[in-house]
């Protein structure tokens, strides 16, 4: 159906330049297949959802989409657009209907060119001035970095793009965006992005022996606080070999330093801000955030009921690393809650005491709803490269693309492959619709290579530093400015691509 082609990090090399001609008007060509939603290729009023694009046809051209190979099984374990045929695999069948569907539509040939680091081989396309790669999907941290390099076009008013529409998650896209611009766009055809959200998973075994209560019944009823999930973890300590507290004993929690992110967004913070313009601010020091960073880091660095494995040597040496070491703890009874992204359930599938998800509790009772986090390294974005000179078109596929998906690949994904397969009861299903129902972006972290503040605050938990206010005011200067280096970065790009800079772009 189309040709797809791996290449490694290693192995991307510049191609000679050249522009692709704009694809002209008419009606689809090539014969009607069906999917799963009963929806044929060439029908547009299916599904309240279509946004009824006109067709256009490309006459066999081909059209080059750049993702994440996914060559690693733990974090990113499915391909979002490597579908070569169908296998019966829910997941890949899904993936490859909605990419035959953009074909049968469009009449074009999608090749589908998957690297170790997107942004790398996009990069050397660009610098190139090589028209290579039509759309590329980068994850948000590799995204946000070409952003400031002008490597991306500012999509916000893309023909055709409509993020109104529930399969955008507007709320990621509000989150990084820049003076109401956005360079990337965050939806439903980015599989990886449903697979990257924050949960906490908690051990039913343990739970029913120890007597926590109905966890469950906590976050129905709004109660489920950093509070109660501090007094929860207390419940299930004990020293199991009888010579106090250590690495072979059983804990309330176990998680690592990264924990600090799905806690503050839970709690519905973050450390990076926007002013009325939409530009960056600097919010570390606030009196909201040093509250709340002050209690995630008492929280974390309680031993009597947590476990914070890059504190604990010994475990890292025994399982291979701090995420290694979690795991264990989790499969082997001897952590009540965990900590960890939605991806790493599908490792769980045999273990042998049940489990179910929950999510991150809120700072306290009066937070109206809980929020919930997005990885920024392993969740991706579908961002237009400046060498892109078809813009029409590109707007047609990306919101047909991000629409099929919600009706293929998100239900493959969320009904099938996570409530379906992989969750144990009818409770899960209703706490992941808790937990997606609402994110929290941290702009902080999609800065992470550009500002210190996420290795700072890993240091802080991992240190059990009491002294942090002081470390926040002496790093303030150098964020300040670094933000302002952004902003004014961003400007600059958006100027040089016509936009208008400084207003917001929201709509």
């Amino acid at each position: 159906m189309r040709h797809i082609r791996q290449i490694s990090l290693l192995t991307a090399i510049l191609i000679l330049a050249g522009a692709v001609a704009s694809c002209g008007n008419s009606e689809t060509g090539g014969a009607q297949t069906t999917d799963d939603t009963g929806t044929t290729a060439n029908e547009t009023t299916t599904s309240p959802l279509d946004p009824g694009i006109e067709a256009v046809d490309c006459g066999g051209r081909e059209y080059t989409l750049l993702a994440r190979v996914n060559g690693d099984s733990f974090c990113f374990p499915y391909a979002e657009f490597f579908a070569e045929e169908e296998t019966g695999d829910p997941l890949n069948d899904a993936v490859y209907k909605r990419n035959n569907y953009i074909e049968e539509k469009y009449n074009l040939k999608l090749n589908i060119e998957t690297v170790e680091n997107v942004s790398f081989a996009a990069a050397a396309s660009i610098m190139a001035g090589d028209n290579e790669y039509d759309i590329i999907f980068p994850g948000h941290q590799e995204a946000f970095e070409m952003m400031k390099k002008g490597q991306l076009l500012e999509v916000s008013d893309f023909p055709h793009v409509d993020i109104s529409k529930p399969y955008w998650m507007r709320g990621v896209m509000d989150s990084t965006s820049v003076m109401g611009s956005r360079f990337f766009l965050t939806g439903d055809l980015n599989l990886q992005s449903l697979n990257s959200i924050g949960v906490i998973y908690f051990n039913k075994k343990l739970a029913e022996d120890n007597g926590v209560g109905d966890l469950y019944g906590m976050v129905r009823s709004g109660e489920w606080t950093l509070d109660k999930f501090s007094e929860c973890c207390r419940g299930v300590t004990a020293d199991l070999d009888g010579d106090g507290l250590d690495a072979d004993d059983r804990y309330g929690l176990t998680t690592n330093g990264f924990a600090w992110q799905p806690f503050l967004a839970g709690c519905g913070t973050t450390l990076i801000g926007k002013d009325k313009d939409g530009s960056f601010t600097f919010d570390w020091d606030s009196e909201k955030n040093v509250g709340i960073i002050t209690h995630v880091i008492s929280l974390l660095n309680d031993h009597e009921s947590v476990m914070l494995v890059n504190q604990n040597a010994e475990l890292q040496s025994k399982y291979g690393g701090i995420g290694e070491a979690s795991i264990a703890m989790f499969r082997e009874d001897r952590a009540l809650f965990w900590i960890e992204m939605i991806y790493a359930s599908a490792q769980q599938r045999d273990m042998d005491s049940d489990f179910g998800f929950l999510p991150m509790p809120k700072y306290d009772d009066r937070q109206e709803s809980y929020m919930s986090y997005m990885h920024m390294g392993w969740s991706t974005t579908s961002a237009v490269p400046v060498t892109n000179d078809d813009h029409d078109l590109t707007g047609r596929l990306l919101e047909d693309m991000a629409w099929k998906s919600s009706e293929t690949v998100r239900p493959a994904y969320y009904d099938r492959t996570l409530q379906g397969k992989i969750s144990r009861d009818d409770d899960s299903g209703e706490m992941l619709d808790i937990i997606y129902s609402g994110l929290n972006i941290d702009p902080s972290i999609i800065m992470a290579a550009s500002l210190p503040i996420d290795a700072k605050m890993r240091g802080f938990l991992i240190d059990g530093k009491d002294s942090f206010i002081s470390e926040i005011a002496a790093n303030k200067e150098k964020c300040v400015g670094l933000i302002e280096k952004i902003n004014t970065t961003v400007e600059e790009v958006l100027q040089t691509q016509g936009k208008l800079a400084g207003s917001p772009r929201v709509r």
